[in-house]
């Protein structure tokens, strides 16, 4: 398959069922960028169905991907720091679908899971008692929607992230106040700046930048 194909069939389906629920851009952004990752490492929390971290191993089956999710419903918000407006509407939902489906979409989309790991509980609990892989990151993606789960991948993660790795917000837009919101308050309380951002639309779909 050609990558237009891919990323159709990624984003195939009905929407709780379908590989992927990444913007098509950002699909086709990663398909052209992590070949150049060689044997890397990429880390996404939230990988829920697969799909995306499947597109990346199409493209690079070389990649080493950790892929984190609870596969469990939605946790509630944080008060005052998410959007209940945007935010509440999934709680309590299985938008992640269940484990089983990653091995299943890599078979849909033809991908090899050699270089896959995959650690299954909520990211406070999974992290922590598997630190020592996460070292070297080259890519670290972050599609968990919440803040509170954002901010613990910040502050576990971006520290092992490699000077020129790339961090990618999928929920950027989505969640603003609470995606924004614990973005801007981890490079506040590490006195560092916030690189410049780049996206794939305007005010839509994941927004990324590269480690100084």
């Amino acid at each position: 398959m050609n990558k237009q194909e891919l990323i159709k069939r990624a984003k195939a389906g009905d929407y709780y069922e379908r590989p992927t629920l990444v913007y098509d851009k950002h699909l086709s952004w990663l398909m052209d960028y992590v070949p150049t990752l060689g044997s890397g490492k990429m880390v996404e929390a939230g990988c829920a169905r697969g799909g995306c971290l499947a597109i990346c191993h199409a493209a690079n089956p070389d990649l080493n991907i950790i892929g984190l999710d609870s596969w469990e419903a939605m946790p509630p918000i944080t008060e005052g720091k998410d959007d209940p407006e945007k935010c509440n509407p999934w709680v309590g939902t299985m938008t992640c679908g269940v484990i089983g489906d990653v091995k299943k979409n890599y078979d849909i989309l033809g991908a090899n899971d050699t270089n896959l790991t995959l650690l299954k509980g909520w990211l406070e609990d999974t992290i922590p008692a598997n630190i020592e892989l996460f070292e070297d990151l080259d890519i670290l993606r972050i599609d968990t929607d919440h803040y509170k789960s954002i901010k613990f991948c910040l502050d576990y993660l971006y520290p092992k992230l490699k000077t020129g790795g790339v961090i990618i917000f999928d929920d950027w837009f989505f969640n603003p106040k609470g995606v924004q919101g614990a973005a801007i308050e981890y490079f506040k309380e590490n006195n560092l700046t916030m690189p410049e951002l780049k996206m794939h639309s305007n005010n839509f779909g994941p927004t990324y930048f590269f480690k100084p």
